[in-house]
């Protein structure tokens, strides 16, 4: 790491680690930033996108309009994975799930279950955020979600490294040692807690996100747990009341700018570019759920109007739901959700093929329905 690059010393200070080499341990964040008026005009127009698309998230046009953020979850999750150089194909990923389709991958290491694990931490993330808010032990048990089986799972899943790290092969950053975790996680504790007055919460959702990468404290997983954070918080601190906008598929488009300005802002304390940067990728996602969402409450009035089309009956409604949020379902799963026996529930299925609303996989076994209009809705048009 060149120590001359860091030009900003209110941004946090060099230490020694030996060989020659040195660590930045970040500042606690800067309380008193004041954001330019290029910010605040910015921040005016994405304020308009998140509340639209809550006003989406809302709808009542659906029985169950919170089925919606699943689907976007599983985009997320596949989106932070290629940030990670994990490349998985959607219906990969979906027929993985051992809840809603066959276990074709069963092996703990396969890059399935590292997608699966970020879908399933958003999901768990959201719940604890709801019981405890944010905290240190909401992160650790982020880490240990996302991290167990799969590629990090030896780095201690929930556990703070103990060792030094660095980031790319040729030490671009280093972030600081582990002796230096202990107070910078207590400061990034505090920022967690809540934004300023004078900060609007979406800034500083995004300033929180730079002080987490800045710290890196897992050995290995950051970039993964940075990201689950930042979602979470942006439903929680934003007017989005969910969350319904997922940034990952922005970064991983800009996957060398999101980078570079992460270090410039320990090197130079440039707020304003990096916030720029966030805040058109937050108009982004919210363009792109309003988008999704919007096209998966048609989809949901097109099916109404087959099942009365086509006389199919109403008990196969919550099972369409479930396809919403997920567009595979077994015939064992048709049966649970609508409370019908098996063979029932494969007759429902074969009426729902018929209609053109899902249609069976091939040499797939349990034998496995998807919903393909869902699916392209949800991951077509990258």
């Amino acid at each position: 790491m060149d120590p001359r690059s860091f030009v900003n010393p209110a941004m946090g200070r060099l230490v020694d680690i030996g060989e020659d080499e040195v660590a930045f341990v970040p500042a606690p964040l800067d309380r008193d930033y004041e954001p330019s008026s290029a910010i605040w005009k910015a921040l005016a127009d994405v304020n308009v996108w998140l509340g639209r698309t809550r006003g989406i998230g809302d709808t009542r046009a659906i029985p169950n309009p919170g089925v919606l953020i699943r689907p976007l979850q599983y985009r997320e999750s596949l989106r932070s994975s290629s940030l990670e150089g994990t490349f998985v194909e959607p219906d990969q990923l979906l027929i993985y799930d051992p809840g809603q389709g066959p276990a074709a991958h069963q092996h703990e290491a396969d890059p399935w279950r590292e997608a699966y694990n970020l879908a399933r931490a958003l999901e768990i993330g959201e719940t604890l955020v709801e019981k405890r808010g944010f905290d240190l032990e909401l992160v650790l048990e982020l880490h240990r979600v996302l991290t167990t089986g799969v590629r990090g799972g030896r780095m201690q899943p929930g556990q703070w490294r103990r060792n030094q790290v660095v980031i790319g092969t040729t030490r671009r950053y280093v972030p600081p040692p582990a002796e230096n975790l202990a107070t910078c996680l207590q400061d990034f504790e505090r920022a967690m807690a809540g934004a300023p007055k004078q900060i609007p919460g979406l800034l500083w959702t995004m300033m929180v996100h730079y002080q987490f990468e800045a710290i890196h404290p897992f050995r290995d997983g950051n970039g993964r747990v940075g990201r689950a954070l930042l979602s979470l918080m942006l439903g929680s601190r934003t007017d989005l009341g969910r969350p319904w906008a997922y940034l990952s598929p922005f970064f991983e488009r800009h996957k060398d700018e999101y980078i570079d300005l992460l270090l410039r802002v320990s090197t130079h304390g440039d707020w304003d570019r990096w916030l720029a940067f966030c805040l058109h990728a937050t108009r982004s996602a919210c363009e792109d759920a309003v988008q999704r969402m919007t096209a998966l409450i048609d989809l949901w009035q097109t099916w109404m109007l087959i099942l009365r089309e086509h006389d199919i009956k109403a008990r196969v409604i919550p099972l369409l739901s479930q396809l919403l949020a997920r567009p595979y379902t077994t015939i064992t799963r048709a049966s649970e959700l609508s409370g019908v026996a098996y063979n029932t529930a494969k007759a429902d299925l074969k009426r729902l093929e018929d209609a053109g609303i899902v249609h069976e996989l091939i040499d797939v076994h349990p034998t496995t329905y998807r919903a393909h209009q869902v699916f392209h809705i949800v991951f077509g048009g990258e």
